[in-house]
């Protein structure tokens, strides 16, 4: 097949957990039990700051092996997408619960095997048929999984504009909304959380090189402010009077309010798309309480956050742990719209087959 060889993924030669000898049955025993454990891992903790803080260890992996470097647990985007799956649910509420960094490790560690486990635990069905015909189902299976753009931002924003800015008249008369400014609402919260993401971090490092209590002082209020647990841990703890343990408990408790990086409310964005944001962010997102129609088994090949990447957090505001999903599936979160009019569609696939 043309291409074949082309197609992305994590192969199971490539992964940290290829050296496995195990049976597709023994594969799948594996995974559940993984899955078990994640789920109570989320139950008992707060799952917005969990997701928050494996989405950010994500982005930290991937700039390792942009320098061709490797982590303890190597993340890859997908991880973030299925975490976010199982987390809508259990998440029902958020509990003031710290977690330790070994038990986060733990937990990508697990988080990691189960997603590839899916994969490993496929029986083969064309082996005996055909050894290449198995290996495309195989590596078609790992692309849907992993694989993510493969292009530039600027190039992507390109090609979705052209897709449905044709369409943008339609969509207001026939929706009452308008699909192009539902894309740039899109963007607008991409770069929303790259400011706070560099924001967030700066603050860290702030901490880090504090010389004296002034400078750990406004350490201290913007973590406390950052995220619920921010400021559960700011009052339950006491301050240290030497420098450097003062540092370590702040940097602590800044490792649980990383909730902060990915959450926005409508005011934090341009006035001049605040018009229909709330109808916009509504349509896709989950509330908290809210679980996906599909059974929790199908995350991995049809997980619904593809669609629907957003969680409703409280009035006006809403959280995004991956925000680069946004350049990953355009077509599918925007077809939320879409799908709303079948003359919107009719059109939409008239265009897209011209």
């Amino acid at each position: 097949m043309l291409g074949v060889n082309l197609v992305d993924g994590v192969d199971r030669k490539e992964s940290a957990f290829a050296d496995m000898d195990m049976t597709p049955e023994e594969w799948r025993v594996s995974h559940e039990a993984s899955l078990h454990n994640i789920l109570n891992f989320l139950s008992c903790r707060d799952p917005i700051e969990i997701l928050a803080k494996t989405a950010s260890y994500q982005q930290v992996c991937s700039a390792m092996r942009s320098d061709g470097l490797s982590s303890a647990s190597n993340l890859e985007e997908a991880d973030v997408e299925v975490l976010q799956a199982i987390s809508l649910h259990v998440l029902h509420g958020r509990k003031n619960v710290p977690t330790s960094p070994n038990n986060m490790s733990r937990l990508w560690e697990n988080l990691a095997f189960n997603v590839f486990s899916h994969l490993a635990m496929q029986p083969e069905k064309y082996s005996e048929e055909s050894a290449y015909k198995e290996y495309v189902v195989r590596k078609i299976r790992s692309q849907t999984v992993y694989y993510r753009r493969n292009y530039q931002a600027q190039d992507c924003e390109r090609m979705v504009r052209g897709i449905f800015s044709p369409l943008s008249e339609l969509s207001d008369r026939e929706i009452g909304l308008n699909i192009e400014t539902a894309y740039e609402l899109l963007l607008c919260i991409y770069k929303v959380v790259q400011v706070r993401y560099e924001i967030f971090f700066k603050e860290t490092r702030n901490l880090l090189k504090a010389t004296n209590t002034l400078e750990l002082h406004s350490a201290n209020m913007f973590f406390a402010n950052c995220s619920p647990l921010g400021t559960w841990l700011t009052r339950r703890s006491s301050a240290k009077s030497d420098l450097l343990a003062e540092k370590m408990r702040l940097f602590q408790i800044s490792e649980m309010t990383h909730s902060w990086i990915y959450s926005f409310s409508i005011t934090d964005l341009p006035a001049s798309i605040r018009k229909d944001a709330e109808t916009i962010l509504d349509t896709l997102s989950y509330k908290i309480g809210e679980s996906p129609e599909q059974p929790i088994g199908r995350v991995y090949m049809d997980n619904p956050v593809w669609t629907r990447p957003l969680i409703k957090t409280g009035s006006n505001s809403y959280f995004l742990p991956n925000p680069g999903i946004i350049y990953s599936f355009p077509v599918l979160i925007l077809e939320n719209f879409i799908k709303k009019s079948k003359t919107l569609l009719k059109r939409l696939a008239i265009y897209q087959f011209r």
